[in-house]
Parts: C-alpha cells; sequence; structure tokens
C-alpha cells in the first residue's frame, strides 16, 4: 500500500487535475446532505479536496474534513475518527484489492452513513511507473459482496457514466430515489461543471504533451506509441461524455 501511496503522491504533483472527479457526483450528494442534515463530514480519499470546497460554500455551518494519505494537506486523519457522513468517491478503485475490505472496514467505524461512488474500469490515468490509477478494477457484485459485511443497507444507483456506480447505505426518501434513477447521468449546468470541464481539457493536453516529448526521443518504441495514442482515444471519449446534451 505504501508504494501505492508514493506513486499518487507523485501523480497529484504531476498532474493538477487528477482527484478532482468529485465534482461529478456534486448534484447527487448536495442531494443526500440536504435530506441527513449531518454536522460533521468526512470526504475520505477527498484527492485536492474540490467537494470540500463545494460543500463548505453549499453548507458554511457544517464541519468538513478531508482525508488523503496521497496529499500532503489532507494526510491525516482528523475529526476525532468519527462523522455524521463519510464521502468516498472514486476512491476504492485505487486501493489495491488486498487492502480494499480493511479500508470499507475503517470507514465503517468513522460512520454507517456513507456515499459511496465506484469505478469499474481501468482509468484514463496511468502512474509514474506506468501502472493503471485503477489498480483494483472490479464489478460492482464484488463490492456491495464487501461492502455488505460492514453495512447492512445499501442502494444502488447509476453513476454519473455508464462506468459508474453510486452506493449510499443509508435511507433516504422515495422521491429522492426517483430523482436519482430518472436523472439519466445528466449534469448540472454550473459553474464547476465548466470549471471541470476545462480541468478535462487540460488533463488531455498534459498527456499530449507528454505523448510528443516522448516520441521526439531515440527510445521511443511502438509500444509506448500505442499506450499514449490509447490515452489520447479516451481522453477525447472522455471529453465527448461529458458534453452537454
Amino acid at each position: 500500500m505504501k508504494n501505492y501511496i508514493k506513486q499518487y503522491q507523485k501523480l497529484h504533483h504531476e498532474d493538477e487535475s487528477f482527484g478532482t472527479s468529485g465534482i461529478l457526483v456534486s448534484d447527487k450528494l448536495m442531494s443526500c446532505i440536504d435530506y441527513l442534515k449531518p454536522k460533521t463530514i468526512l470526504d475520505f480519499g477527498c484527492g485536492k479536496g474540490i467537494l470540500i470546497d463545494i460543500i463548505k460554500k453549499k453548507f458554511p455551518d457544517i464541519e468538513v474534513f478531508g482525508y488523503d494519505p496521497a496529499v500532503e494537506k489532507y494526510k491525516n486523519l482528523m475529526g476525532g475518527g468519527k462523522a455524521d457522513l463519510v464521502i468516498n468517491t472514486d476512491v476504492l478503485e485505487h486501493i489495491p484489492e488486498e487492502d480494499v475490505l480493511s479500508v470499507i472496514e475503517q470507514i465503517s467505524r468513522i460512520s454507517q452513513n456513507v456515499f459511496f461512488q465506484l469505478h469499474h474500469y481501468p482509468a484514463v490515468t496511468y502512474l509514474p511507473n506506468g501502472q493503471n490509477a485503477h489498480c483494483t478494477i472490479k464489478p460492482l457484485a464484488w463490492y456491495l459482496e464487501r461492502i455488505g459485511k460492514y453495512f447492512p443497507k445499501m442502494l444502488v444507483f447509476p453513476g454519473v457514466t455508464n462506468l459508474q456506480t453510486t452506493v449510499i447505505t443509508f435511507e433516504i426518501p422515495c422521491k429522492l430515489c426517483e430523482t436519482f434513477l430518472s436523472s439519466n447521468n445528466k449534469l448540472l449546468d454550473s459553474k464547476e461543471f465548466y470549471e471541470f470541464q476545462l480541468k478535462i481539457y487540460q488533463r488531455y493536453c498534459f498527456i499530449m504533451k507528454t505523448y510528443y516529448k516522448f516520441r521526439k526521443k531515440l527510445s521511443f518504441n511502438k509500444q509506448k506509441h500505442q499506450y499514449f495514442k490509447y490515452k489520447e482515444k479516451l481522453y477525447k471519449t472522455e471529453i465527448k461524455n461529458i458534453a452537454f446534451n
């Protein structure tokens, strides 16, 4: 696990937009917060802390903490190890398979109210060592089996893309469930989403800059060429998928 943390630390340093995908679930999350009315929230695996900033702006009376061992600012677990709500968005797939269950158990000790966002496919981002940033790629059933060991309640909803799933471990009103199920994965037309689009574009430019940098080197080979062309395709697809309809 320590080796992975070091890789993610390097990636956070090299890529400003890495760890900011939480904004994609901000609409669902805000609805849950509005319903639960928690006094304390912990974003477990908060990355750059983009969701923390959004929550603080919308709910200034709520204490919001962040934890991410790969980010210096959030490397220490605050809040006394307890919270009324835990956010865990696009995190478990970054945890080595053998450690996922222990992380879920740790989260369950902090709160029984958890908002999970799961990703089931390879990432568009690679670690500095060349490994895919999603080191655990598993179907929904695999995650539910493990989450269910520590959380008696689980509600499952489609994610913001067909690659993701939202799992919440607390009850919400039927009307809110219907909203989540009928949202058709549309994102809110908001300033935050425009900023996210910009970050996606910056990520695309970053990887293409790296691609051409490697291309100029004599050591550049066919395998590296295919790798960066593959990432180029994924970034173009990602930009297309989140565009407004």
